[in-house]
């Protein structure tokens, strides 16, 4: 990393991102011989959306990233100007990237989208387009925004594109035997709140099936069973994957479906709205989450860090495995709440337990400023039925959006298993593996002051751990 960008207080330590440049979207994420590929939209020569290639990354064990050759970039001579999202497959030992071709005019993204197919040489460095387009633009049907493919393979090969019809958002289902010959089986998913899906992902688990899908407003799933007889996809359960706010937080998710282990490892771009609209340029833009595992269970989806995130635990900042409990030295906050510095920092990571009863209050604040006044707050709030990331005094930049996050929660006590991982600009929240929040925060502080805030009923604290983290 150039000492310029090092030097940049917002610039992430341990999630990935190019040294420089406009990232976004992950996309074609694949495990091939001993390597997790990433793949990610890239504009090569600014750090603002535009001119989008696919940038490419490689790592042992999803941490450290080694940087590659740009694997796909516009087609200009043949009309292409865009590189957009998609996936990667594997068929006879050869990777295949699908990826959606834009152009403008009547290649443009509303109605002139393609689904168009590059295949390695062997070494994934080299790429040649063998499909332009690889599916018969027939098969668009009706479908607006036609995008984002995403392969599976069971007894054949499968595929969703997501986009809009007759202004409901949508995922289509395809088939193939072979990668090259694709036929339509139906409209799998329409959404009756949004009006455009993006970034569709289907997970297999047993006789379930999981859609995580994009819709300019977060990241959710559906939970259900593909009848196909007639290519029906019956919705038992939907939820909310990440609580961001719009294409402010985790966006844009992809899966590995290879991984050795058998899991299902998801990722998403942290994306740079938030502080798009101040003038001045930092020569970089976004990064991709930390990989987080998906798993079904009787009682719904559940998402946690992978496991290989433990590794970045270099040293422990602040543990304490009984109660915590505030003393009268402690200073008090301006809404007459008190606080506690148990460890100061910018990168690390905050694990905690909390018993809180029916009517209670706790928080945790974090990247705080020395003398309180910046900061940013996870609540938890039994009396409203929320939690909330309370982003109001998170940075002293007025260009930069600080809207709140809500997460509508059951009535009643509970015991709550917090997880939350910091990095300069990012935090990435996990509680009870059933509820996950991503924002980015833009502090002018760098003292990044971690507290428990202390509320009336604020139930207990059973045990709190702040890990400093580090490549």
């Amino acid at each position: 990393m150039g000492d310029e960008l090092y030097q940049d207080k917002f610039y992430p330590r341990y999630h990935y991102r190019p040294e420089k440049n406009w990232m976004n979207d992950p996309n074609g994420l694949i495990y091939v011989d001993g390597w997790y590929h990433m793949f990610y939209q890239y504009n090569p020569g600014g750090d603002v959306w535009g001119d989008i290639h696919w940038g490419h990354a490689k790592s042992r064990d999803l941490l450290h990233w080694e940087e590659c050759p740009i694997a796909l970039g516009p087609s200009y001579e043949e009309g292409e100007l865009h590189c957009y999202s998609g996936c990667a497959a594997v068929r006879d030992n050869q990777v295949y990237l699908f990826y959606t071709s834009v152009g403008q005019g009547e290649r443009g993204p509303e109605d002139g989208a393609q689904q168009w197919c590059a295949v390695s040489d062997g070494d994934m460095n080299h790429w040649k387009k063998i499909g332009k387009p690889a599916l018969p633009n027939e098969l668009r049907g009706d479908i607006r925004m036609w995008r984002d493919p995403f392969i599976w393979k069971e007894d054949e090969y499968f595929m969703l594109l997501s986009g809009t019809l007759e202004k409901r958002g949508c995922i289509g289902l395809y088939k193939s035997q072979n990668l090259r010959e694709w036929s339509f089986c139906s409209i799998l998913y329409t959404s009756q709140e949004y009006e455009l899906l993006e970034c569709p992902n289907m997970l297999k688990f047993g006789e379930k099936y999981v859609i995580l899908y994009a819709p300019l407003e977060g990241t959710r799933y559906c939970i259900g069973e593909l009848k196909k007889d007639t290519w029906e996809f019956v919705v038992e359960q939907e939820g909310v994957f990440d609580y961001s706010v719009g294409k402010r937080g985790f966006y844009a998710p992809n899966t590995y479906l290879t991984d050795p282990e058998g899991r299902y490892l998801t990722m998403g771009c942290l994306f740079e709205w938030d502080r798009m609209s101040c003038t001045y340029h930092r020569g970089w833009a976004g990064m991709q989450s930390l990989p987080r595992e998906v798993f079904l269970e009787e009682d719904g989806l559940h998402i946690r860090l992978a496991k290989e995130c433990r590794k970045l635990r270099k040293k422990i900042l602040y543990q304490r495995l009984d109660q915590i409990t505030h003393t009268s030295g402690d200073k008090v906050s301006e809404d007459g709440g008190q606080e506690q510095w148990l460890a100061a920092c910018l990168q690390g990571e905050i694990c905690c337990r909390v018993r809180l009863p029916e009517n209670g209050r706790f928080g945790i604040k974090m990247f705080a400023s020395w003398n309180g006044a910046e900061y940013t707050e996870l609540i938890i709030d039994h009396t409203v039925h929320k939690i909330l990331l309370d982003r109001s005094r998170s940075t002293q930049d007025a260009n930069v959006g600080t809207e709140q996050i809500e997460v509508k929660i059951p009535k009643g006590g509970c015991d709550y298993h917090i997880d939350i991982v910091l990095d300069h600009s990012s935090v990435e929240i996990f509680i009870n593996e059933r509820y996950t929040i991503s924002a980015r925060v833009f502090p002018d502080n760098v003292f990044g002051g971690i507290a428990v805030s202390e509320y009336p009923e604020q139930g207990a604290v059973e045990g709190f751990i702040v890990y400093g983290l580090a490549l």
